[in-house]
């Protein structure tokens, strides 16, 4: 079809409308909780002391904070301290629950055999959380998927869109989801149409917005020929590039007139 497309219609569909905002919501919340935790620990040290020959030596603690970090009501501090062995000596942080400690303690400190300078307070780690790693990182897992998923579906509609063949789908089947969004119920909406060779497909779209998609008898779909189930339903997108889609495909039906 060789639709052209300007560049704030495309970067909505590439981002697949607005839908992408969740992800993003989960992508800032895991940057900003697992930040705390990256920035708390270097790769090799933990290796070293989770894995290698572990040595004691006595520390002292130095200075006590709140690490910011609360997770099931359990408040995380961080451990200054600092200790000597032999012509080393070190200073470096742990963290934990235990509020019993105060500066001027003297504390267990286990460090790396051949690397002193790994090293943590015994009994508490390097890793700001690091029992309840899975949930920090959590939201940033599930936000880079989320917007791997959108960016991978708006790239495809964005496909259909420019590539594909304009038609029309009929409503065939509307029925209610266990959905809801801002107290109104998400409906899923099944269309029916055909290719080029008359084979029957069908697609669905799932939103708690139905009117536009329920005001005409036949709603404008563009398909993939190679790729008939690759479908895109116009008035699906978001009303700044449907508006803007509708508007083309008439001028480009008028012109043909």
């Amino acid at each position: 079809m060789n639709l052209h497309i300007p560049l704030k219609e495309k970067i909505l569909i590439i981002l697949n409308g607005y839908k992408i905002i969740i992800g993003l919501f989960f992508l800032i919340f895991g940057i900003i909780a697992s930040g705390k935790v990256i920035g708390s620990f270097h790769l090799k040290s933990v290796y070293e002391l989770e894995f290698g020959n572990i040595k004691k030596q006595t520390g002292e603690i130095i200075n006590i904070y709140n690490a910011g970090l609360t997770i099931n009501e359990d408040e995380f501090y961080g451990i200054e301290y600092k200790f000597k062995l032999d012509d080393f000596e070190d200073t470096g942080i742990s963290y934990g629950t235990n509020n019993n400690l105060r500066e001027g303690d003297f504390v267990t400190i286990e460090y790396a055999e051949g690397n002193p300078s790994a090293n943590r307070v015994a009994d508490m780690d390097i890793i700001l959380g690091k029992d309840y790693l899975i949930i920090i990182l959590f939201p940033l897992v599930i936000g880079l998927i989320l917007i791997y998923l959108n960016t991978k579906k708006g790239l495809q509609n964005y496909k259909i869109l420019v590539e594909g063949i304009v038609d029309k789908g009929k409503l065939i089947e509307k029925s209610p989801t266990l959905i809801r969004v801002n107290d109104r119920r998400v409906y899923k909406l099944v269309f029916q149409y055909e290719d080029k060779s008359k084979n029957k497909y069908t697609t669905h779209v799932k939103t708690q917005f139905t009117k536009k998609l329920e005001d005409e008898n036949y709603e404008s779909l563009i398909y993939l020929e190679s790729e008939p189930k690759k479908v895109v339903i116009i008035d699906s997108l978001p009303n700044i590039v449907s508006k803007y889609i509708k508007k083309e495909l008439s001028i480009k039906t008028n012109n043909t007139q």
